[in-house]
């Protein structure tokens, strides 16, 4: 059973309970001690119940009302579900057991997402994903070719996210041509550089979830993103332990920040300067 409890200083806590564990009891001890910030916080745990903490997030069910539907929106969640198969395919946690429903997944400024972990039930992971989907597109318009990858006999989650990023859809919203791209280079390594063009990069330490891997102490498994968009580069960090400066001065986490040529950004340990 799941539900929601909230706390005198308006803070959400989700409560899962049940009475036997339909998985191995170290997925659990993995939530709790992992810095994976995909799935939401462990505050509390025993073998019949789990508290998780919500850290403030709307509800996707909550948040579509109060600032509707967009295909980016979707779009995010799709790329966010992707990632975290992998990372718990790494962390040997048994996906069937993620709650996919849009009343227990927690939203952050329209691209971060956070999942809960029910151990006392098991369900079909791609057909949970699909139903979401269904769910979320219901009365809501939905291209083509989204329509297509729905409707095939076997649902596959690289089928949607290639729906939802045709290359013309790719060029109407980041506004660039094939051809743009800024670069970061590190300030040590000069042939250490990450490129930066249409889709936004994920940097951190952790090779499965990130397309740019950061190789310093302070950096954590899904640092930072880095968006190029209207001819303009935009920082945010993902709510990462040792945090993102650019020259000097610490970021807020979750907020895209603009950043500017010949500026010095540090990923914890790793700096580059964009060029």
């Amino acid at each position: 059973m799941i539900s929601e409890i909230k706390s005198g200083n308006s803070q959400v806590l989700v409560r899962v309970m049940g009475q036997h564990m339909e998985c191995a009891p170290y997925m659990i001890k993995m939530l709790e001690n992992t810095e994976c910030n995909l799935f939401l916080p462990i505050k509390y745990a025993t073998d019949e119940e789990q508290l998780y903490d919500t850290v403030y997030g709307l509800s996707l069910d909550v948040y579509m009302k109060k600032y509707g539907y967009t295909p980016d929106l979707l779009k995010n969640l799709m790329y966010s579900i992707q990632s975290l198969l992998r990372v718990s395919e790494s962390y040997l946690i048994d996906t069937d057991h993620i709650v996919l429903d849009t009343q227990y997944i927690f939203v952050y400024d329209n691209s971060n997402f956070k999942y809960i972990f029910d151990p006392y039930n098991k369900q079909n992971t791609n057909e949970n994903i699909k139903k979401l989907v269904n769910s979320i597109v219901s009365g809501n318009f939905a291209n083509k070719a989204l329509t297509e990858a729905m409707n095939q006999q076997s649902f596959s989650l690289k089928l949607v996210i290639d729906s939802l990023s045709d290359e013309k859809d790719e060029k109407m919203i980041g506004g660039l041509e094939e051809d743009e791209a800024v670069i970061l280079r590190n300030i040590i390594d000069a042939d250490d550089c990450i490129k930066v063009s249409k889709k936004d990069v994920y940097v951190g330490k952790l090779p499965l979830i990130n397309d740019k891997r950061l190789i310093g102490k302070l950096s954590s498994f899904r640092h930072g993103c880095i968006r190029y968009s209207r001819k303009s580069v935009y920082i945010k960090d993902l709510n990462s332990k040792y945090g993102i400066y650019v020259n000097g001065e610490r970021i807020k986490s979750n907020t895209f920040f603009s950043i500017h040529k010949g500026d010095i950004v540090a990923f914890g340990d790793d700096e580059y300067i964009l060029l």
